[in-house]
């Protein structure tokens, strides 16, 4: 989309009420066998999608969230290096995607958490930081996103719901239903 497009979306976005808007090193175009490598873009083009986030942003409590994708592809140090340069470029909060153990957690808590807030993503059993949420704060992260949460919750009770119909050939009773959640 572009810095134009990139700058509209700041625009609307807080606009309608968000306070952030994460941008990413990612190149637009994720070729698929390539996707768990995340190819990202040079540095310098994210620097400028966080300088147009910053031009179009209308109050500074909008905040403007840099995320690196370059730790799978290009390791630790690259990851690092492109955070602090996002945080020179302007960036509000830096995130440093796939940290997958508590060394990479420590070495990115030491090297940015003085520059800036920092986000990530909320561990669990299946990604390898075992220590829990408790320390992450203490370590700079001011933010934890739990990407899959509904989604994953979602899928499970689709498949609980198909696993009642074989036999049946009836529709299981949903005693949670989405006509019970929703005021609708």
């Amino acid at each position: 989309g572009g810095t134009h497009n990139l700058a509209r979306a700041t625009r609307m976005l807080e606009r309608a009420g968000a306070d952030i808007i994460q941008i990413e090193d990612q190149i637009a175009i994720k070729p698929r066998a390539r996707l768990l490598e995340r190819p990202v873009a040079p540095p310098e083009d994210m620097e400028g999608r966080i300088k147009a986030a910053l031009d179009a942003r209308i109050s500074a409590d909008f905040q403007i969230s840099a995320r690196t994708d370059a730790l799978p592809s290009l390791g630790l140090n690259a990851a690092i290096d492109r955070a602090c340069r996002y945080a020179e470029a302007g960036a509000d909060l830096l995130f440093v995607q796939s940290i997958r153990t508590e060394q990479d957690l420590a070495a990115v808590s030491a090297a940015l958490s003085p520059l800036r807030p920092l986000v990530i993503h909320l561990p669990d059993a299946r990604r390898g930081l075992g220590e829990g949420t408790t320390h992450l704060g203490g370590a700079g992260f001011r933010y934890g996103l739990i990407p899959h949460i509904l989604l994953e919750a979602g899928a499970g009770a689709i498949m609980s719901a198909l696993r009642d119909i074989p036999g049946t050939a009836a529709v299981p009773d949903l005693s949670t239903s989405l006509y019970e959640a929703m005021p609708f």
